[in-house]
Parts: structure tokens; C-alpha cells; sequence
């Protein structure tokens, strides 16, 4: 059996209503290579894993809390040596393992590549203020120029096994998402002089779940959070999680 040449984990929880769909668009890529797809269920109480089950075997639980911890223990199940991180939430287009392929092809100096999402519930405001994505575009643009560090996307994520050896993979403490475990990976990658790209065009489909939480308020503490925490490490080169 040969190696896959990506393995796809998907963090997961209590994703029943929407991984569905994430599966689904991972199943129907153009990529001719073998690759697999790795689902770590994080404790959900709702029907995630049993739905999981129907599109690959590689289901797994993790029952230390937090994204961090589920991808961790994807790293630890996958077989290949480039990893990509896709969030259960989201839909990514049939091109996207090919276009990730195809970007380490041509960029063999990097360590990792990230993309933006499009909200698909951000509303006709966020949208017409920042379409098609570009409010990450622009915002980690704007933070790379100022603290010379390149933000990411744990959602939309493709990186080398060995950086995140490098590194020590993600980290553990983090359980609530605001808080950006992949800011965290982002520093280290940049602490550990590894280069990080950030393709614009490597968008795929997200929801903001605004029906849950206020997206202003939420708009306003990743911003913020993003700001303090580059600001810290550029004055004491220290990270804080």
C-alpha cells in the first residue's frame, strides 16, 4: 500500500450538523495521490463520530479538551510528512489538496502554507466590507509587516511533520478557541526560523456561527488578542499563550 502523500485531519466537536459537508468536499478532491483523512472526535455528545464513520475508519477520540490536543493526535495517527489541518466546520474546494501539493512544489523552502476563510453566515456587512476572505488577507498582511511574524489559520492549514517536531506541535493549554493556539504555532514556527506563506488564493468555506456568539465581539477579541500577543513577543521574545 503506498504512502499517502497527505494526511487531512479533522479536528471535531459536536460537529453533526456541518461535517457532513466538510467530509464530503475532503472525498470529491482532484488530487490523483493517495492521501487520507483522519477524524479526531474531541468528546462530542452528538452523532460526530457515527456520521465520521461513514466516510473513513481513521476515527479517533481524544479526550483532553481543545483543538490543540485533537490535532495533536492527529499528527500522532497520520502518515505522511505534509499534514494538513481542515476544521469540521468547513468546505474546501475539490482543487485544495492539489493546489497544497502544488505550492510545496514550487516553494520547497517553506514549512507551512495557510489560506483565508469565507464566511458563509458573516452577513451582507462583513461581506461588503471585506469580501471574498480579505479581512484575513488584509489583517495578517498589516501584522506580518509590523511584527515580522506570519499569522495562520489552524482551519486551513498544510505543514511539514518535521516543523512541527521542530516546534513541538500545538499547544496543550489552549482549550478555548479565542485564544488561537494557532497564533501560538505561528510564533514558534517564526522563533524556530522556519518560513510560513500565506496564500490568499487557498480559501475555503467557514461559518462565523453567529447564531452563537456575537460577531463583533468576536471580530474585536481575535483582533485584540492577535495584537497583545504578537506586541509581547516582539518586546521580550517570549511567547504567551
Amino acid at each position: 500500500m503506498r504512502k499517502p502523500s497527505v494526511s487531512v485531519v479533522i479536528p471535531a466537536y459536536n460537529e453533526a450538523q456541518r461535517i457532513t459537508f466538510c467530509l464530503s468536499s475532503l472525498k470529491k478532491q482532484t488530487l490523483r495521490e493517495p492521501y487520507e483523512l483522519i477524524v479526531i472526535d474531541n468528546n462530542s455528545t452528538d452523532d460526530t463520530v457515527h456520521i465520521a464513520k461513514r466516510f473513513t475508519k481513521r476515527v479517533y477520540v481524544e479526550h483532553a479538551p481543545g483543538a490543540g490536543n485533537a490535532r495533536n493526535a492527529g499528527i500522532l495517527h497520520a502518515q505522511s510528512d505534509l499534514i494538513v489541518f481542515v476544521d469540521a466546520d468547513c468546505i474546501v474546494p475539490t482543487d485544495y489538496l492539489k493546489k497544497i501539493i502544488h505550492i510545496f512544489t514550487k516553494h520547497t523552502d517553506i514549512s507551512a502554507v495557510s489560506g483565508p476563510y469565507e464566511y458563509a453566515d458573516s452577513g451582507k456587512l462583513f461581506t461588503w466590507i471585506w469580501p471574498n476572505g480579505n479581512y484575513f488577507t488584509s489583517l495578517f498582511s498589516l501584522l506580518r509587516r509590523m511584527f515580522g511574524v506570519q499569522p495562520i489559520i489552524g482551519g486551513n492549514l498544510a505543514i511539514r511533520r518535521s516543523a512541527l517536531h521542530d516546534v513541538g506541535g500545538f499547544e496543550k493549554t489552549i482549550q478555548d478557541v479565542t485564544h488561537m493556539d494557532d497564533l501560538t504555532l505561528a510564533i514558534r514556527l517564526h522563533h524556530n526560523h522556519l518560513r510560513v506563506f500565506f496564500d490568499p488564493s487557498l480559501k475555503i468555506l467557514s461559518y462565523l456561527r453567529v447564531e452563537e456568539r456575537s460577531l463583533l465581539k468576536d471580530i474585536f477579541s481575535r483582533t485584540y488578542r492577535l495584537f497583545g500577543r504578537l506586541t509581547y513577543y516582539a518586546v521580550f521574545h517570549k511567547i504567551k499563550n
